[in-house]
């Protein structure tokens, strides 16, 4: 056994504890793991009042972030007084509270809608104006939820190697070597996989994802990847745990050619060591916390994997995105009064919307 090598991946993976602990005393903490999009941030558009404290509270406890708007007094530039709610905003790491005039054109930039999911706008005449201006923002720049980008190694927003590591068969005493690389607009998993040492298998592993992964709105799993033609594996982990349950897909590849693969998550089958579990439970969709792709000699059970050759393999991956979601609600507009002008712009989009009265706070965060 390479026994530097193994060394090397338990400490990567933070599976040694003294190790982490000697990391943490020397002020190296591990990178926060998240994907391209992490937790989805909810826009609130508001004045200030006790509904826009109530609301927030029922988003964050909801477990996604905020971004909240209130605006500015006009002509001083300072903001309308907000008796405790600016409490939630001070306090909360996941209320970011913008206070900005939405009513000047000059301050609705795209910035301001990175990583938003949905607007939630509790409607104040004096604001009417400014919101039709980011109604029209967001019908450019939201995207269509039935679709969420988890990597995106075309425009790579983090260093690739603080998430993906190498776990290969040397856990096992095999000899396999493989890393993971940016190389050309993609990740390129590669290496030398070896039988010798009753070794068989080489693979990438993602850390553990903090904050985990909500995937409960989607369908399965999309990856766009250009292979050598062998049949390779993704796996998706619901436990934190270096050595536990996970649920596996495998999929072909065709020979230096782009595919787009769809793994459904009702086809994902539980094992342990490549050993199939029966009695194990469906995957949690709402806890998914790391990602693995693996080349392996074997499939499950023992069965040998048909597509397998030893030797030098190559697989090109642009993305890793969930797919099939339910189409969610963009804006939401809690009336007051009449809002014909945003009702009619609203309908002028794509957004999907709704509208509802302050008093339905269920329908609001729904």
């Amino acid at each position: 056994m390479n026994v530097g090598r193994f060394v090397q991946t338990l400490t990567y993976f933070d599976v040694i504890p003294l190790c982490s602990w000697w990391r943490r005393f020397r002020g190296i903490e591990q990178p926060k793991t998240v994907g391209v999009e992490g937790v989805g941030v909810i826009l609130i558009v508001g004045k200030g009042h006790d509904l826009d404290k109530r609301i927030i509270e029922e988003v964050v406890n909801k477990g996604c972030r905020v971004r909240w708007i209130h605006p500015q007094m006009e002509g001083t530039g300072s903001a309308i007084p907000l008796a405790d709610s600016v409490v939630i905003a001070n306090t909360s790491p996941q209320v970011e509270t913008l206070v900005l005039d939405i009513n000047n054109s000059a301050n609705l930039t795209p910035d301001l809608l990175t990583d938003v999911e949905s607007i939630i706008y509790l409607s104040h005449p004096d604001l009417d104006s400014g919101i039709t201006n980011l109604i029209n923002l967001a019908d450019r720049q939201l995207q269509d939820r039935t679709e969420k980008l988890i990597f995106d190694f075309t425009q790579p927003s983090v260093e690739i190697s603080s998430i993906w590591g190498a776990i290969d068969d040397v856990v096992m005493g095999g000899v396999s070597d493989s890393n993971i690389r940016m190389v050309d607009g993609a990740a390129r998993f590669s290496g030398n996989v070896s039988t010798a040492n009753s070794g068989g298998f080489a693979s990438v592993r993602t850390r553990n994802l903090e904050p985990r992964l909500d995937l409960s709105n989607y369908q399965g799993i999309e990856l766009k990847v250009k292979g050598d033609g062998q049949r390779y594996k993704l796996f998706v982990r619901t436990n934190a745990g270096w050595d536990s349950l996970a649920y596996s897909y495998s999929f072909d590849t065709a020979y230096n050619s782009w595919l787009n693969v769809q793994i459904p998550f009702d086809r994902m089958v539980a094992v342990f060591r490549a050993k199939t579990v029966p009695s194990a439970p469906s995957i949690n969709l709402s806890e998914i916390c790391a990602f693995q792709i693996m080349l392996s000699k074997f499939e499950y059970d023992g069965q040998l994997n048909p597509q397998f050759q030893p030797g030098n393999f190559s697989l090109e991956i642009a993305s890793l995105k969930a797919y099939g979601g339910n189409k969610l609600t963009q804006f939401v507009l809690v009336e007051n009064g009449e809002n014909f002008s945003v009702k009619q712009a609203l309908k002028n989009t794509n957004l999907a919307y709704k509208f509802v009265q302050s008093y339905e706070s269920d329908r609001i965060c729904s």
